[in-house]
């Protein structure tokens, strides 16, 4: 049991799970987080949280040449809208966002890039639970250069996200 099930107060939580990816689909991943960097997505609810990116990555910048390190570092995570489809078929999240979760099917899908992941059934399981909570947490996925994460933020930090 978490905290959001027994009333208590959060200071802020993230539940992370990993998504694995195969070689076809990370291809297409890697291109879906190139347009991303370069603010050219497919679709406008791609670069929803593009600001806050830049903002980090300028942050990352900055602490490089502080600290007078001449690499370039990595990319921070591209952080994208999520929309489930639960079990039932009912659709919950915003209707603009570039991912889907199909709990039905057990995939995670990015259409704009025909990005089609199936969701271990360990994972559809834990999604499934986390959308059962109440209140429910707000999701996004995070695409990096290795792949995808879907993340599941605390119900009450969730009243600070833009693009809802």
């Amino acid at each position: 049991m978490n905290s959001v099930e027994r009333g208590g107060s959060l200071r802020g939580g993230f539940r992370v799970f990993r998504v694995h990816v195969d070689r076809a689909n990370m291809e297409r991943l890697r291109q879906l987080f190139k347009d991303f960097v370069d603010g050219c997505a497919r679709t406008k609810g791609a670069l929803c949280y593009r600001s806050e990116w830049l903002e980090e990555w300028g942050s990352v910048l900055r602490m490089r040449e502080e600290a007078g390190r001449r690499t370039m570092p990595k990319f921070p995570a591209a952080t994208l809208l999520t929309r489930f489809i639960t079990p039932d078929g009912s659709v919950r999240g915003n209707k603009n966002a570039p991912c889907v979760i199909d709990l039905r099917r057990g995939e995670l899908r990015v259409p704009s890039y025909g990005i089609i992941v199936p969701l271990r059934g360990s994972l559809a399981k834990a999604l499934i639970e986390e959308n059962e909570l109440n209140p429910r947490p707000e999701f996004t996925v995070q695409v990096t250069r290795r792949g995808s994460y879907a993340s599941s933020r605390a119900a009450r930090l969730a009243q600070s996200l833009p693009c809802r």
